[in-house]
This record gives C-alpha cells, sequence and structure tokens, in this order.
C-alpha cells in the first residue's frame, strides 16, 4: 500500500521493524560554471535505483534544455555508466565522459590492461599542488580505441592516479574513464575528472549539514 501511494519513496524496514523511507534523486549540476547550479533533479522510482532511472532522467533533462544547445558533454560515475546510457547521449548530442569500474566489464578490464602498470614516464599529464600542508599529485595516461566494444562512440580510456603525501604517510588512487570527444587534451580531462564531484562536494551541503550519501547524481558540463 506504501509503495503504491509512495512510488518514489525507497521503503526499508529497520531492525526494530518500524518502516521508513528515502526518497533520493538524480542532480544535474553545471559544473562548467563557477557556481555550480543545480539546473534539475529528478526523483528515483522507489522500486529500483539510479541505474534503472538514469535513461528516463537524461531524456526529461533533454526535454527542458535541449534546444538551448547549452549541453555538450555530461559525467556520471560509475553507478550510472553504461552502453546504453553511451548510445542515448550520443543520439541526443552529447559527449560523454563516464566513469568506468568492474561492473563495466570488458571495457573496464581494457583499461585495466592498457593502463594499469604504466609509469609516469608513459603520462601524458602531471600536475601538483600544495594543498593543507599535503603534496598531492595527479597524473593522466590516456589509449585511444579503435573499436567502441559497445560503447557509442567511444574514443578513449583514460587514467587518473592521485598521490597525496603527507606527515600521516603516503595514499595512492586511480580511476578510469572512458570519454567519446578524442579532441580533449590531458589537462582538460583531469579537470573534469575533478569537476565531476562539484554535484557531490558543492551541491550536497547546506551550512556545514551532509544532505546525500555519496554522489548517485550526474554532473553535467558544456565546456568545449
Amino acid at each position: 500500500m506504501l509503495s503504491t501511494q509512495f512510488p518514489y519513496v525507497q521503503l526499508h524496514e529497520s531492525e526494530s521493524g518500524r518502516v521508513y523511507g528515502l526518497i533520493r534523486v538524480h542532480r544535474a549540476t553545471l559544473i562548467s560554471s563557477d557556481a555550480a547550479v543545480v539546473i534539475d533533479q529528478w526523483p528515483i522510482q522507489g522500486k529500483t535505483n539510479e541505474m534503472g532511472t538514469i535513461e528516463t532522467t537524461i531524456k526529461a533533462l533533454f526535454s527542458v534544455y535541449g534546444r538551448t544547445k547549452m549541453i555538450e558533454m555530461l559525467t556520471l560515475d560509475a553507478g550510472n555508466s553504461s552502453t546504453s546510457v553511451a548510445q542515448l547521449l550520443r543520439t541526443l548530442g552529447a559527449d560523454y565522459f563516464l566513469t568506468l569500474k568492474s561492473g563495466q566489464g570488458r571495457l573496464h578490464q581494457l583499461a585495466l590492461e592498457k593502463l594499469e602498470s604504466l609509469d609516469g614516464g608513459k603520462a601524458v599529464f602531471t600536475t601538483c599542488t600544495e594543498e593543507r600542508g599535503k603534496t598531492i599529485c595527479y597524473t593522466v595516461w590516456r589509449h585511444q580505441l579503435d573499436v567502441d566494444m559497445g560503447w557509442k562512440d567511444a574514443a578513449e580510456i583514460v587514467r587518473v592516479e592521485r598521490v597525496v603525501a603527507g606527515d600521516d604517510g603516503v595514499t595512492v588512487g586511480n580511476r578510469y574513464f572512458v570519454i567519446s570527444n578524442d579532441e580533449m587534451d590531458a589537462g582538460d580531462a583531469l579537470q573534469l575528472a575533478r569537476a565531476h564531484w562539484r554535484c557531490e562536494n558543492e551541491g550536497h551541503f547546506d551550512g556545514g549539514r551532509h544532505l546525500g550519501r555519496g554522489c548517485s547524481t550526474y554532473s553535467l558540463d558544456t565546456a568545449s
């Protein structure tokens, strides 16, 4: 009865047996603007997850803003990335910058095979900054694709490594992406990989309170 009356609420039952609901949304953030403006939100159906709603969200976004021609590229996290999403974005005339993890199967495996073992000598871009007493270095590697492997118009795969060195030691993290725009240089790819998280870091906070756990939303970028 509750799921019928509240289709956009994800219902859960606590250990005590009390029923409670979560309302989750996809959030579209214009990360190419200084203010990271939120231009749209779309509720995620209670009976599914973000992947089950992302294509409806994208279509709704383009139905409102498509005529403005301002949407040139979208970034999405791995939870929203798929071959069907890539197909939809290209059909709508937008490029994509999609995060890859193990759930993306063959393409993620190819990214590991081609990029994971490469050292700094084969990187195409490196930059370091000092933040809060720590040194943070970013390194970018890229590999052009000969075939799209089911990801429409996929041009290349990218690896971004983040190394943080401070008094408490060194941490290393790597992320992988597939992009449809092969004219993007490595510096811009790094900037976009970092800017994607503005949808969480600048959109899920209010007066110091964190309003969301993780970024189950997508960003969008209009920069060429």
